[in-house]
Protein backbone atom coordinates (compact mmCIF):
# COMPACT_ATOMS: atom_id res chain seq x y z
CA UNK A 1 0.00 0.00 0.00
CA UNK A 2 1.18 3.49 -0.71
CA UNK A 3 1.38 6.49 1.54
CA UNK A 4 -1.32 9.09 1.13
CA UNK A 5 1.13 11.64 -0.27
CA UNK A 6 2.37 9.17 -2.92
CA UNK A 7 -1.21 8.31 -3.82
CA UNK A 8 -2.25 11.94 -4.19
CA UNK A 9 1.03 12.83 -5.88
CA UNK A 10 0.55 10.11 -8.49
CA UNK A 11 -2.98 11.33 -9.19
CA UNK A 12 -1.74 14.92 -9.42
CA UNK A 13 0.97 13.98 -11.92
CA UNK A 14 -1.56 12.06 -14.03
CA UNK A 15 -4.00 14.98 -14.04
CA UNK A 16 -1.25 17.41 -15.07
CA UNK A 17 -0.03 15.06 -17.82
CA UNK A 18 -3.54 14.50 -19.19
CA UNK A 19 -4.32 18.20 -18.97
CA UNK A 20 -1.21 19.19 -20.90
CA UNK A 21 -1.98 16.71 -23.67
CA UNK A 22 -5.59 17.84 -24.00
CA UNK A 23 -4.57 21.50 -23.91
CA UNK A 24 -2.04 20.85 -26.69
CA UNK A 25 -4.66 19.29 -28.95
CA UNK A 26 -7.29 21.88 -28.06
CA UNK A 27 -4.89 24.59 -29.22
CA UNK A 28 -4.32 22.71 -32.49
CA UNK A 29 -8.05 22.19 -33.06
CA UNK A 30 -8.80 25.83 -32.32
CA UNK A 31 -7.08 26.64 -35.64
CA UNK A 32 -8.17 23.68 -37.81
CA UNK A 33 -11.28 21.52 -38.16
CA UNK A 34 -9.45 18.23 -38.69
CA UNK A 35 -5.97 16.74 -38.82
CA UNK A 36 -6.10 14.70 -41.99
CA UNK A 37 -9.13 12.46 -41.50
CA UNK A 38 -9.17 12.79 -37.70
CA UNK A 39 -11.72 15.10 -36.15
CA UNK A 40 -11.50 16.52 -32.65
CA UNK A 41 -13.61 13.71 -31.17
CA UNK A 42 -11.41 11.08 -32.88
CA UNK A 43 -8.30 12.54 -31.29
CA UNK A 44 -9.95 12.77 -27.86
CA UNK A 45 -10.87 9.07 -28.02
CA UNK A 46 -7.34 8.26 -29.18
CA UNK A 47 -5.83 10.21 -26.27
CA UNK A 48 -8.13 8.52 -23.75
CA UNK A 49 -7.18 5.09 -25.10
CA UNK A 50 -3.49 6.00 -24.95
CA UNK A 51 -3.84 7.16 -21.35
CA UNK A 52 -5.82 4.02 -20.49
CA UNK A 53 -3.11 1.71 -21.85
CA UNK A 54 -0.46 3.67 -19.95
CA UNK A 55 -2.52 3.52 -16.75
CA UNK A 56 -3.10 -0.24 -17.05
CA UNK A 57 0.62 -0.71 -17.51
CA UNK A 58 1.46 1.56 -14.59
CA UNK A 59 -1.06 -0.23 -12.35
CA UNK A 60 0.08 -3.77 -13.00
CA UNK A 61 3.71 -3.74 -14.09
CA UNK A 62 5.55 -0.42 -13.81
CA UNK A 63 6.18 -0.51 -10.08
CA UNK A 64 7.99 -3.81 -10.49
CA UNK A 65 9.59 -3.82 -13.93
CA UNK A 66 11.20 -0.41 -13.36
CA UNK A 67 12.91 -1.79 -10.23
CA UNK A 68 14.01 -5.12 -11.71
CA UNK A 69 17.52 -3.96 -12.56
CA UNK A 70 17.97 -2.45 -9.09
CA UNK A 71 16.84 -5.73 -7.51
CA UNK A 72 19.43 -7.62 -9.56
CA UNK A 73 22.25 -5.27 -8.57
CA UNK A 74 21.38 -5.25 -4.85
CA UNK A 75 20.75 -8.99 -4.72
CA UNK A 76 17.07 -8.72 -3.79
CA UNK A 77 16.05 -10.78 -6.81
CA UNK A 78 17.60 -13.85 -5.16
CA UNK A 79 14.77 -13.84 -2.60
CA UNK A 80 12.23 -14.09 -5.44
CA UNK A 81 14.00 -17.16 -6.77
CA UNK A 82 13.79 -18.88 -3.38
CA UNK A 83 10.05 -18.44 -2.94
CA UNK A 84 7.68 -21.23 -4.03
CA UNK A 85 6.04 -18.91 -6.58
CA UNK A 86 7.09 -18.48 -10.21
CA UNK A 87 9.88 -15.90 -10.11
CA UNK A 88 8.65 -13.87 -13.09
CA UNK A 89 5.18 -13.68 -11.54
CA UNK A 90 6.66 -12.53 -8.24
CA UNK A 91 8.94 -9.98 -9.91
CA UNK A 92 6.14 -8.64 -12.10
CA UNK A 93 3.14 -8.46 -9.76
CA UNK A 94 4.62 -7.86 -6.32
CA UNK A 95 3.66 -4.18 -6.08
CA UNK A 96 0.88 -2.22 -7.77
CA UNK A 97 0.44 1.50 -8.19
CA UNK A 98 -2.84 1.88 -6.33
CA UNK A 99 -3.51 5.43 -7.51
CA UNK A 100 -3.97 4.04 -11.02
CA UNK A 101 -7.28 2.45 -9.97
CA UNK A 102 -8.80 5.93 -9.72
CA UNK A 103 -7.33 6.90 -13.10
CA UNK A 104 -8.62 3.68 -14.71
CA UNK A 105 -12.11 4.37 -13.39
CA UNK A 106 -12.17 7.97 -14.56
CA UNK A 107 -10.66 7.20 -17.97
CA UNK A 108 -12.99 4.23 -18.53
CA UNK A 109 -16.06 6.32 -17.70
CA UNK A 110 -14.80 9.12 -19.94
CA UNK A 111 -14.13 6.68 -22.80
CA UNK A 112 -17.61 5.18 -22.48
CA UNK A 113 -19.19 8.64 -22.53
CA UNK A 114 -17.15 9.59 -25.61
CA UNK A 115 -18.14 6.37 -27.39
CA UNK A 116 -21.83 6.90 -26.59
CA UNK A 117 -21.75 10.48 -27.93
CA UNK A 118 -19.59 9.67 -30.97
CA UNK A 119 -20.98 10.96 -34.27
CA UNK A 120 -21.09 7.56 -35.99
CA UNK A 121 -22.12 4.29 -34.31
CA UNK A 122 -19.45 1.95 -33.00
CA UNK A 123 -20.50 -1.70 -33.20
CA UNK A 124 -20.14 -4.40 -30.56
CA UNK A 125 -17.63 -6.26 -32.73
CA UNK A 126 -15.38 -3.19 -32.81
CA UNK A 127 -15.63 -2.76 -29.04
CA UNK A 128 -14.81 -6.44 -28.49
CA UNK A 129 -11.84 -6.19 -30.88
CA UNK A 130 -10.71 -3.06 -29.03
CA UNK A 131 -10.79 -4.80 -25.64
CA UNK A 132 -8.82 -7.78 -26.99
CA UNK A 133 -6.32 -5.41 -28.64
CA UNK A 134 -5.99 -3.40 -25.42
CA UNK A 135 -5.16 -6.53 -23.43
CA UNK A 136 -2.75 -7.88 -26.05
CA UNK A 137 -1.04 -4.50 -26.43
CA UNK A 138 -0.52 -4.21 -22.69
CA UNK A 139 0.95 -7.72 -22.57
CA UNK A 140 3.22 -6.90 -25.50
CA UNK A 141 4.39 -3.68 -23.82
CA UNK A 142 5.09 -5.64 -20.63
CA UNK A 143 7.06 -8.30 -22.52
CA UNK A 144 9.26 -5.77 -24.29
CA UNK A 145 9.86 -3.81 -21.09
CA UNK A 146 10.63 -7.00 -19.13
CA UNK A 147 13.19 -8.06 -21.75
CA UNK A 148 14.82 -4.61 -21.75
CA UNK A 149 15.04 -4.39 -17.97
Amino acid sequence: MEYKANFLGGLFVDVIFYGIQFFFFSVIYSYVEALGVFSREDVIIFLIVTFLVDTFYMFFFAGNVFNLNRWMVRGDLDFFLLKPVHSQFMASFRYVKSYAIVSIGILSAWLISQILTYSSPIGAVNIFAFIISLIMGTILLYGVDFIIS
